[in-house]
């Protein structure tokens, strides 16, 4: 097809009927191991929303000599999967999209698919009122330019090889690890999950479909989700996989001192390497760890978002929103909160306000990320709000 001619369509793919098509542009752009990418189309995809892009023809002549659309897709040239997560969001549960599988045909890169792409997928989130979406970027440059802004560092802990242990030191005998088992273990795990979760803002919730999904997931990846108990009860769960001849912890969920549990879990496996990735409320010391920058947020629906923040005093403020991109967020909002209410007005364009504000400040300011330079007079407006920094996301699909 001549360069001239080329055009571009795009589809969501709602009746499952380009799996093939997807499938191949995912190991294409991504080449994940062959055990991961069928269990990613074979639990992941059915449940999921993909919006593609095609090349097309753009018109023809029907018999009548008249120009018609031609709707037959050509060539699959970018696409983007949303996975439906049950989170946390503040004191309620909301179904929040988890932006992966971001690709473009490289041949087709520079043209604008990317933002193309990302407008329709978050214009559609947002008539669903959903107040925000995340993703695991490949680089950062690639999506601040669409306001997306980091939330959540994890923490890579590299354990001393097992074999320069001393021959004396044993801490194994204090944890017991057991292999999860649903029909035995699932409704305990979720009841120690439901109380540890009441410390976070944002969470992904763990139920019984979630660690179905984990399995699944694990096991194509040599790995496991295992409980972790001491003196006959459950203080927590680890996941892991095993990549080469390295054991790597994806998650540990416990209140025990995770140094102690990895020490153990290093020496039950046997394993001589260990490394993982840890999280704020596990209080690693910053220089026995790599700080990771691992979760970006973009905001979806202005109101909705608002709506789940409470403040430590009555706050009262008019602003002006500007968002390039979603341009329904635009306008002029007048927000109160106070410890126990948010309820967030639009009011006309006239209307004086106390600043003015970006979509990817707002965002700055309301997540507390400690990276950003916001204006230390907007700053002084959000003093009071609680910001939810209190985030978990370990996901990887």
């Amino acid at each position: 097809m001549e360069q001239k001619n080329e055009s571009l369509l795009g589809q969501w793919d709602d009746t499952k009927r380009w799996k093939q098509e997807i499938y191949s542009m995912w190991q294409e752009i991504f080449g994940d191991p062959e055990p991961f990418a069928q269990y990613y189309y074979e639990k992941m995809y059915e449940k999921n929303r993909i919006y593609t892009m095609w090349t097309k023809t753009p018109y023809e002549k029907n018999g009548n000599g008249l120009q018609a659309q031609q709707v037959k897709e050509e060539h699959l040239c970018g696409m983007i999967h949303l996975n439906p997560y049950k989170t946390k969001v503040a004191d309620e549960r909301k179904e929040i999209d988890y932006i992966v599988g971001v690709a473009v045909d490289e041949k087709m890169r520079r043209r604008g698919i990317m933002r193309r792409m990302l407008k329709e997928v978050m214009e559609a989130m947002r008539k669903q009122k959903k107040p925000f979406t995340f993703l695991m970027p490949a680089k950062e440059a690639y999506y601040t330019p669409f306001d997306f802004r980091f939330v959540l560092d994890r923490y890579l802990y590299t354990a001393k090889e097992l074999s320069k242990y001393p021959d004396e030191e044993e801490e194994s005998s204090s944890y017991e690890f057991l292999s999860y088992d649903k029909e035995h273990h699932e409704k305990e795990l979720i009841d120690f999950c439901d109380d540890y979760w009441k410390q976070f803002d944002i969470a992904p919730i763990r139920d019984g479909n979630y660690f179905e999904q984990m399995v699944a997931e694990l096991q194509a990846e040599s790995g496991q989700i295992l409980l972790l108990k001491k003196e006959e009860k459950i203080v927590g769960y680890l996941t892991y996989v095993l990549e080469e001849d390295i054991l790597i912890v994806r998650e540990l969920i416990t209140k025990e001192e995770a140094r102690d549990v990895l020490r153990a879990f290093q020496a039950w496996k046997g394993a001589n390497r260990l490394k993982a990735y840890l999280d704020w409320f596990h209080k690693m010391p910053k220089e026995e760890v790599e700080t990771i920058p691992t979760i970006m947020i973009r905001i979806l629906d202005v109101k909705e978002m608002l709506a789940h923040f409470r403040a430590d005093q009555e706050v009262d403020l008019t602003f002006r929103l500007h968002d390039p991109l979603l341009e329904e967020n635009n306008g002029v909002y007048h927000w109160r909160v106070n410890g126990a209410t948010s309820l967030v007005e639009e009011r006309v364009e006239s209307e004086k306000v106390d600043f003015e504000i970006s979509i990817s400040e707002l965002t700055e300011l309301l997540f507390g990320y400690p990276k950003y330079a916001v204006e230390n007079k907007k700053r002084e407006y959000f003093k009071a709000i609680r910001p939810l920094s209190r985030i978990y996301i370990s996901e990887i699909v």
